[in-house]
């Protein structure tokens, strides 16, 4: 286990894609002991680059998952099979945080929502990593980078006057909404 200001912390994550896994893995890059929970197939970015097909020179390396998910240990869990629920409440009442980025309605649909985790520990601090925030119109929506950035209007202030909305950096928004969600564990 890394040292750093959240060793002795411990982090089960349930995250895809980018923004989730960058707010783990900046727990982990501050120390704390972070499990990532997957499902059978996958978090889909283990096979996001193969959809887009970019090609790297270091094959069967995915910079892309890599570069979110390090300082993690993972786990294979079913959470819809009672075995498998199991094992996961067993890691949230040795949890400190439970960190993931679904939707507002999925945790809640598996029972797994803020009320039923704080139930069961409730010195648990549940992060959920969202585009839209857990209230307001657009808190059951679901988000993506480029939708965040187009709302925030900054695809317009890079652009030249007078030319269409620009597209920044592939995963900017990610990058700092995962930045922002690990702020507010710490």
């Amino acid at each position: 286990m890394s040292k750093g200001p959240l060793s002795g912390v411990r982090v089960v994550e349930i995250t895809t894609f980018q923004q989730g896994p960058v707010a783990g893995m900046r727990l982990g890059d501050l120390g704390a002991d972070v499990i990532k929970i997957e499902p059978k197939e996958g978090d889909p970015a283990r096979r996001h680059f193969k959809t887009i097909e970019a090609e790297f020179k270091v094959t069967g390396y995915n910079y892309y998952f890599e570069h979110a998910n390090r300082n993690k240990r993972g786990i294979v869990v079913d959470l819809k099979n009672k075995k498998g629920m199991e094992v996961f409440l067993k890691l949230i009442d040795t949890a400190d945080v439970f960190l993931n980025n679904m939707s507002i309605a999925a945790p809640i649909r598996l029972g797994i929502g803020p009320e039923d985790l704080l139930a069961r520990n409730p010195r648990l601090i549940y992060a959920q990593a969202s585009g839209w925030g857990r209230k307001g119109p657009a808190a059951h929506n679901l988000s993506f980078d480029y939708t965040g950035i187009a709302r925030s209007g900054l695809m317009m202030a890079a652009g030249e006057d007078k030319t269409p909305p620009s597209m920044l950096l592939p995963g900017l928004g990610d990058e700092l909404g995962g930045l922002i969600c690990a702020w507010g564990v710490t």
